[in-house]
């Protein structure tokens, strides 16, 4: 990580490890966009060669991939967040 750049104290560099750690288990819950259609490949199979095209379901199924994407992002951005509150009360004291 770029991290190792900033040169971090130490409780910098466990803040972060901790934040980093909770994330990854966070996300690890959450399948991917790729995982939820994979999880419905025989109704993404019959949506593509059904004699007629069901919007409906299509619609559905791709609302359950963006939402899967959208909570990766917002966790993502919550650990951004986190990260920078971290290195910024750091320069804070320091200034």
């Amino acid at each position: 990580m770029m991290l190792q750049q900033l040169g971090l104290t130490p409780e910098q560099d466990a803040k972060i490890d901790k934040l980093v750690a909770a994330f990854k288990e966070k996300n690890q819950s959450l399948p991917t966009p790729g995982e939820v259609l994979e999880q419905d490949r025989e109704l993404v199979k019959q949506l593509i060669s059904g004699p007629s095209f069901d919007r409906v379901k299509a619609d559905a199924l791709t609302k359950q991939a963006a939402n899967a994407m959208q909570q990766r992002m917002l966790h993502r951005m919550e650990l951004r967040n986190q990260i920078y509150q971290v290195l910024s009360r750091s320069s804070a004291s320091s200034s």
